[in-house]
């Protein structure tokens, strides 16, 4: 019969080793998550379509403005405070590449 050895607190090590490491897959698991989204649906022919962006004000501006990542990806030697003002002066080139744009941040797309 299985026995719940984890949860017996005589045996506090096993659940030291365990939550720890359960905690740092599932973190990657929705780290991949994330990184898959901000490339699904770009386009690998166009470098300036390679990511797909969201714009939403709280996302970026918590997230160190992670949500332009079209325009990272067409010019990533510019620093983060200033994708905004890339994406305005490169707005039209990216519309006529089909830039794909979420509404939502990244890891909520599924």
């Amino acid at each position: 019969m299985f026995r719940h050895d984890f949860c017996d607190p005589r045996n506090s090590e096993l659940a030291l080793h365990l939550f720890p490491s359960s905690v740092w897959y599932f973190g990657h698991c929705l780290s991949y998550l994330n990184g898959y989204y901000r490339h699904y649906g770009g386009n690998p022919d166009e470098p300036i379509a390679w990511g797909v962006s969201a714009y939403g004000k709280l996302y970026n501006w918590t997230w160190f403005y992670n949500g332009y990542h079209a325009e990272h990806h067409f010019r990533p030697k510019v620093h983060w405070t200033r994708m905004q003002a890339l994406h305005d002066q490169i707005v039209d080139q990216q519309r006529r590449a089909g830039v794909r744009v979420i509404k939502v941040p990244h890891a909520l797309v599924f």
